[in-house]
């Protein structure tokens, strides 16, 4: 078989995937932007532009917003712009290419799903025998250190799990989707992380509901985060209003509600254009977790939400909002009668919308990398849907 360049590009990008995101997933953004520059196809590209023109315009313009609002912020390294200026256009590049029909969307599907077995095996290594892959690489690492990196794994995991059970559900290979869903499950909650592990059940539900009603599926994850993206700093003072109920929390999500509650009091107090891109990673303030004295932030407030307005203030929510919505739209009318696309495509929107919204910070580029990594393996099967 010859392979293009693009396709070439694609297909050693999947072969590096499984160590990359095993290793921690921070070489994925560099990954994927390198593919994407090989595979760039104008003729390809404009149509996916032409097809999806609102939702990538809002993008474009949320990304723009951001770079724009380095200008103010009190964060002195601006680095941050410059890779969103770069990340956000090569990721959509890389999805165009590797969602694209045919035989881009079929060497996407086949390395997907060859990508997900060795990253299960690297990660079900890590877990039953005490990281020992990582502690070959980093003999000097602590534990904690070192299972930072099988836990963004685990995140890259369940980016390509919906896509690869959705290609084998409906290539009538069920065993092994249900295996590959199995499989997904039993590492969610491995090295800590039990919001990766709700993400995952919640992603389940929805791959199941998408079978009933592949438009409510996609839907309902679209709506609700599209509305938590605007109201999130209004809604959680009062979501988190009872002392008592924070008090029976886990101490690293009564840490979590604290963080929410600061950040949503500052965001009250300048709303409208935010501190500026990266703007959290200066704050200096101390607050008090169950009488322990901490920073106020350290580095993200466990919060997309949060985040974008903090540092992007009404504007970049709204933009946010609307590319959600927009997007979750498109999604859902692509899929009105593909079943197994609308799975993939709901599953991957709610797990990582609950991701986005607890954990990891909404400009860490691994995190935006494995995004578009997604949004890839659930366009490549799209691709396959019936005409």
């Amino acid at each position: 078989m010859n392979l293009t360049p693009g396709q070439a590009a694609r297909a050693a990008f999947l072969a590096l995937l499984p160590a990359a995101a095993a290793a921690g997933a921070k070489a994925l953004p560099v990954l994927l932007c390198l593919t994407a520059i090989l595979s760039t196809a104008p003729s390809r590209l404009r149509q996916a532009i032409e097809k999806n023109l609102l939702f990538l315009a809002l993008l474009g313009t949320f990304a723009m917003w951001a770079t724009i609002s380095s200008a103010w912020t009190p964060a002195e390294n601006h680095l941050q712009a410059v890779k969103l200026a770069i990340l956000v256009p090569l990721g959509a590049i890389f999805v165009s290419a590797a969602a694209g029909s045919g035989s881009s969307a079929r060497l996407t599907r086949a390395g997907g799903l060859a990508a997900f077995g060795v990253l299960t095996i690297l990660l079900a290594i890590e877990a039953a025998g005490d990281l020992p892959l990582g502690r070959a690489v980093n003999p000097n690492s602590t534990i904690d250190e070192l299972s930072q990196n099988p836990a963004r794994g685990i995140v890259v995991l369940i980016a390509l799990v919906w896509g690869v059970a959705a290609h084998l559900f409906r290539t009538r290979a069920r065993a092994w989707g249900v295996a590959a869903l199995v499989a997904a499950a039993a590492l969610s909650p491995q090295f800590g992380s039990l919001a990766t592990a709700f993400a995952f059940g919640l992603g389940a539900l929805a791959f199941a509901l998408a079978f009933a009603s592949p438009r409510i599926a996609i839907l309902s994850p679209t709506l609700l985060l599209s509305f938590w993206m605007i109201a999130a700093p209004f809604l959680t003072p009062l979501l988190f209003s009872s002392q008592q109920f924070v008090d029976a929390l886990p101490w690293s999500w009564a840490h979590r509600v604290e963080i929410w509650k600061y950040v949503s009091a500052r965001i009250v107090e300048q709303p409208w254009v935010g501190r500026g891109l990266d703007a959290v990673r200066a704050v200096t303030d101390r607050i008090e977790v169950r009488d322990v004295d901490l920073r106020a932030v350290a580095t993200h407030p466990h919060s997309a939400s949060l985040h974008i307005w903090y540092d992007l203030g009404a504007i970049g929510a709204l933009l946010a909002a609307a590319a959600i919505f927009v997007g979750g739209w498109r999604l859902s009318q692509v899929c009105r009668d593909d079943r197994f696309g609308a799975a993939a495509a709901a599953a991957a929107l709610t797990a990582f919308g609950l991701i986005a919204n607890v954990s990891y910070s909404a400009w860490q580029e691994w995190w935006i990398a494995t995004m578009f990594v997604a949004a890839a393996f659930v366009g490549a099967v799209l691709s396959d849907r019936p005409a």
